[in-house]
């Protein structure tokens, strides 16, 4: 619609309203960009406007924010700076550590291939070897640990590595490796009283409470799932290893209680440590023992006993006694009395019967002394085994 009113117009008309309206919009700009009177109306309100924006501060809070911004900038960029020189310092260090330790181990390898290729030190013909000097140190360990492996040096000063040459130096089979023998003779592992070794049951136990159960005690088998606890924070690797121990039940304090038969253990190389275990078991309560549950099957026989004894007393009830006779008038026989008669025959059953329900009784509380409360023990419970005497492991001799 506009476009066909401005088509209307003439060429000239339409430029002479070209130029009022570039001439109007000019002027407008110059009013508003123009600075103001000071004592004009405009400027005053221009004045209040800038106090009630800046009513808490008597400066421009965008030029401050403006000025915070450009600091934390520069902050930013000088812990960017820092950073990236320290990042530098880091790789130059590293790189000279990996350089030394190359170097280090070029050099270590270089003397290994160098003793390698001198070949192991032997003693002369006819002569004995020298003595190793005791090592102070060299005493039993407390846990079977990996040993680091020896250097050349200790090799050379009487190490697994030695050669061992009779005196005839002819016989070239008397050669043997010292220490091919006693890596299997001196391995040696010690644990002293105190130790914990913590197992689980494989098989669980009805232990009996009489007093025959402590001198035949009922055995249980535990395997080692965890590491042995030595004294001083030491451990010692015995997972995976069986134990063997005798139980019995306790009434009074309804436990079970063990003492340990055997330990055996089998290395990666088959052969076998099998030795005497001396201890106690303990459960998840710390006391000593394992609390069971308590199972009585003499109830049953109590009961019966106690019936045939009422059935020996109902018995009595109905039996017959003899009554003497005493003659007052005088006969001319003598009396006797008779036994085999209808009463005497009713006496002697029941008399029988009670007799019979006795023995019954006594039988009952006989069987009831033999049948004893157990005390039951479930597989798959956790346990820990402590030791009251040293436990030496050594192998198997063959």
């Amino acid at each position: 619609m506009l476009k066909d009113s401005w088509r209307q117009f003439s060429p000239k008309t339409q430029r002479w309203l070209a130029v009022g309206v570039a001439v109007t919009v000019l002027g407008a700009l110059v009013y508003v960009v123009a600075p103001a009177d000071p004592g004009s109306k405009r400027a005053q309100e221009r004045k209040e406007r800038e106090t009630v924006r800046h009513v808490l501060t008597d400066t421009d809070t965008r030029k401050v924010s403006l000025d915070s911004l450009s600091a934390q900038i520069q902050l930013l960029q000088r812990g960017n700076e820092e950073a990236k020189h320290k990042i530098e310092r880091l790789e130059r260090e590293l790189g000279d550590a990996r350089k030394s330790t190359t170097d280090a181990i070029a050099d270590q390898m270089k003397r290994l291939r160098e003793a390698a290729e001198r070949g192991p030190a032997t003693t002369p013909a006819g002569a004995r070897p020298a003595a190793a000097t005791p090592n102070p140190f060299a005493q039993t360990p407390l846990a079977d640990y990996p040993r680091p492996p020896r250097t050349t040096r200790e090799a050379g000063a009487g190490g697994f590595e030695v050669r061992v040459i009779g005196e005839d130096a002819a016989a070239g089979d008397a050669i043997r490796l010292a220490g091919a023998e006693r890596d299997s003779r001196d391995y040696d592992v010690y644990l002293p009283a105190g130790s914990i070794l913590s197992a689980v049951l494989i098989t669980g136990v009805d232990a009996p409470t009489g007093l025959a159960a402590r001198r035949e005690p009922f055995p249980i088998m535990a395997r080692a799932n965890k590491e042995a606890i030595l004294p001083n924070d030491f451990r010692a690797d015995v997972r995976e290893c069986f134990m063997i121990v005798g139980t019995y039940g306790d009434l009074s304090s309804e436990r079970v209680f063990g003492r340990g038969e055997t330990l055996s253990c089998v290395r990666t190389d088959g052969k076998v440590i099998e030795t005497k275990l001396e201890g106690f078991m303990s459960g998840s309560d710390g006391k000593n023992g394992l609390r069971g549950r308590l199972v009585s099957r003499s109830g049953t026989v109590i009961a019966r006993a106690a019936l045939a004894g009422f059935l020996e007393g109902m018995s009595k009830v109905f039996g017959y006694q003899p009554v003497p006779v005493i003659a007052t008038t005088p006969a001319q026989s003598v009396q006797y009395q008779q036994n085999y008669s209808s009463d005497a025959v009713r006496a002697a059953a029941y008399g029988g019967a009670g007799k019979s329900f006795e023995r019954l009784a006594e039988y009952y509380m006989k069987l009831t002394d033999a049948i004893q409360p157990v005390l039951e023990i479930d597989s798959g419970r956790q346990i820990d085994f402590i030791l009251t005497g040293p436990l030496r492991m050594r192998l198997r001799d063959e």
